[in-house]
């Protein structure tokens, strides 16, 4: 399950709370993409070839607001590797971490705001 290809999608849930989104709601803000200070991963599930439809409702089914997607080459070009961290309830889970600096595994505020423009809004409520 480890093998990923260029163009597969890495999903993550994204909260509707007015930090998370630009000032007119139509794009993210690159917080959406920071780790919380006790984390050293960025939780996103990755497709895994199931269909996108699959991998949003699955998504919706577990988390709250909107589902959002960047593509594993993307997150290659930024120094991000993409770790699987599958478990019991999410055989997708996987965790992005900063490959650019050896001191912090928690992404760095240009590669957040890279990811949030990268980003494709694949469901919003």
């Amino acid at each position: 399950m480890s093998n990923f290809s260029d163009s597969e999608k890495l999903y993550r849930a994204v909260r509707p709370q007015s930090r998370y989104w630009t000032k007119d709601g139509t794009r993210l803000s690159s917080v959406a993409f920071r780790n919380r200070s006790t984390d050293d991963y960025l939780s996103v599930d990755r497709q895994d070839g199931r269909r996108n439809d699959d991998c949003i409702e699955a998504m919706r089914k577990r988390l709250k607001g909107a589902v959002v997607s960047v593509k594993y080459a993307q997150c290659l070009d930024l120094k991000i590797e993409v770790v699987p961290y599958p478990n019991d309830n999410n055989p997708w889970h996987c965790g992005l971490v900063n490959n650019a600096d050896e001191g912090d595994s928690r992404l760095s505020q240009f590669q957040c705001q890279n990811l949030a423009d990268f980003a494709v809004i694949e469901f919003k409520e």
